[in-house]
């Protein structure tokens, strides 16, 4: 950075406000007295004042100064030159290479620089070789104004303030004083406080609290005292608190800041680096004034907000959003912000809900630890939807409940489609309704009827036990009542007249109940009634009364085949009386 060089004017009232930069002609009667006269114009306005000075900067050597008539007269240069400004000067240091302190060109002859490195933020920091003085030349013919007009630049230039009047009166003595021309005008020398105030132990201490504001990281006592040799040598401490925030380390602690806290990834190119970096050199902006508005911006809010929907699947209130940026202000990070959120009451809770919505069961605390776990790790809300609609439990899930509600072991495919179905937003409710109420519980229960009671369910018997199914009850629950109904009862009551002709005891009733329960179907309950003893002693007898003998095995299996197939015990009778008179 490259300051230039002022060539300024001081009224006789001493206040700063009214200094001037050089312009205009001035009628002399010698170059002396033109250059001082020069130097005393006020036919233009200098917006530079010592509240506000933007960069500023320090005289040379006086001896510069008291020759400059003469370079001037040697040179064949004017008066009315001299008093053309600014640019007139400088292209006249430019010829003659004598008046240095009239331009910026001047002020990079005498440019400092370090080679020394120093470790900051694991990166080494050298101040700018860049860096640049310029040399603005006080000439009044107030002597007292004079002197406070140049301390009060030194104190703006190498610590940042203005001096106080116990100050002003202190460092007067470090001001010289010296002639230029005979109309009573005289300019300053203040390289004697530059180096003063340089070295003292508050522009140590300023330099120092640069660093942590900018960098957020402690300088080594080397870089301080290369700062302070700097100011020395008539670098400015705005210019050095530009290159600390211009660094690679400033650019670091905000690229680190924006990672730290809100898990963001930043280059040195990204607008929020400048962006901080302009608002830093403007004034009033440190790394701390940058960490409060980060925490607690827009984006610190969106980014907790979804981390929050993200991991768990809910938006956090106010407080809680206010509570988190709170946290990131005063030391959390987004690390820590992901990991409490991933694994907090809410997280768990929200872990057991997915199992019981999705699978009807209360996850173990080892998959709570390890959905936990995959959270911090970078696992989301619907990576846990997912992984728990596709996972074993899942699996034995839909098939438990097959079993469970009409009594089939159901197909991959079927299993398969129901996993996709919880992963689009089915639940475990959805699961037990489906199959408890679906077409093939219906086909089911229309065959348990005619299964377990030999009837043919109506529709309104089959929609009360889907119903019933999808309520709670159970397939073998469903079997048992079935078997022991009054259909039952009918049935088996039915069979033993038609078939035995013989009103079954209650105790032969409730046990054929009880085994058609546990399994046995309607048709081999009959089977079993038509091949049981009582039906081949009732054949038997058959055949004693009309041929006076026993059936042989095969007229015995032909007739209770007959029985089965749903012959009544008077048909079978008479089949066999006929076949004895033919």
């Amino acid at each position: 950075m490259t300051d230039t060089s002022l060539l300024l004017s001081s009224s006789t009232t001493g206040d700063s406000t009214n200094d001037q930069v050089i312009a205009g002609t001035v009628s002399t009667t010698s170059t002396t007295d033109a250059l001082a006269a020069g130097y005393a114009g006020s036919t233009s306005t200098d917006t530079t004042t010592s509240g506000s000075l933007s960069s500023p900067d320090y005289t040379q050597t006086g001896g510069v100064v008291s020759n400059a008539a003469d370079v001037l007269s040697s040179s064949g240069t004017t008066s009315s030159a001299v008093s053309s400004g600014t640019s007139s000067a400088a292209a006249n240091s430019s010829s003659t290479g004598a008046i240095q302190f009239l331009s910026a060109q001047s002020a990079m002859l005498v440019t400092s620089s370090t080679t020394a490195a120093d470790t900051i933020n694991d990166t080494n920091f050298v101040w700018s070789s860049s860096l640049s003085p310029t040399t603005p030349f006080f000439v009044t013919n107030d002597q007292s104004a004079l002197t406070n007009q140049s301390i009060s630049w030194v104190f703006q230039s190498v610590l940042g303030r203005d001096p106080t009047s116990a100050e002003l009166t202190t460092y007067a003595s470090q001001i010289t004083l010296s002639p230029l021309g005979s109309e009573g005008f005289m300019y300053s020398n203040y390289s004697g406080l530059v180096s003063t105030l340089a070295y003292s132990s508050e522009a140590y201490q300023t330099l120092s609290s640069y660093f942590v504001d900018y960098t957020g990281e402690q300088a080594s006592n080397s870089i301080i005292t290369q700062g302070q040799a700097l100011l020395a040598k008539q670098d400015t401490l705005g210019s050095l608190k530009n290159d600390i925030i211009s660094s690679d380390q400033t650019t670091d602690a905000i690229i680190s800041l924006y990672s730290d806290k809100l898990g963001l990834t930043l280059t040195a190119s990204d607008p929020q680096v400048s962006s901080w970096e302009n608002a830093m050199t403007g004034g009033g902006v440190t790394l701390t004034t940058a960490l409060q508005s980060v925490t607690h911006g827009i984006e610190a809010q969106s980014i907790i907000s979804s981390v929050y929907s993200s991991k768990l699947n809910y938006t956090p209130g106010a407080n809680e959003i206010s509570a988190w940026e709170n946290e990131l202000e005063n030391g959390g990070t987004y690390n820590t912000l992901v990991s409490s959120v991933s694994s907090g009451i809410e997280a768990q809770s929200i872990i057991t809900n997915v199992y019981q919505q999705k699978i009807g069961i209360t996850p173990s605390s080892g998959a709570i630890s390890a959905w936990e776990n995959f959270f911090i790790n970078g696992a989301n809300y619907t990576a846990l939807v997912n992984g728990v609609s596709h996972g074993s439990e899942a699996n034995a899930a839909v098939a438990a409940v097959y079993e469970q509600k009409i009594g089939v072991t159901p197909s991959t495919v079927e299993i398969s489609s129901w996993e996709d179905y919880f992963a689009q937003g089915a639940s475990y409710r959805d699961l037990v309704n489906g199959v408890s109420e679906g077409q093939q519980a219906r086909q089911v229960i229309a065959s348990t009827y005619l299964d377990k009671s030999g009837v043919v369910a109506s529709s309104a018997q089959i929609d009360a036990w889907a119903s019933y199914l999808a309520s709670g009850g159970t397939y073998q629950i469903m079997v048992k009542t079935i078997s022991h109904g009054i259909e039952a009862q009918g049935m088996i009551t039915n069979a033993y007249q038609k078939i035995l002709d013989i009103t079954p005891s209650a105790a032969q009733i409730s046990a054929w109940q009880d085994t058609m329960s546990n399994g046995t179907t309607y048709a081999t309950f009959i089977a079993t009634l038509s091949h049981g003893v009582e039906a081949q002693s009732m054949i038997t007898q058959f055949y004693m009364t009309s041929f006076v003998r026993a059936p042989t095995d095969a007229e015995l299996e032909a007739a209770m085949t007959l029985l089965q197939n749903g012959a009544t015990y008077t048909e079978v009778k008479n089949t066999i009386v006929s076949s004895a008179h033919s």
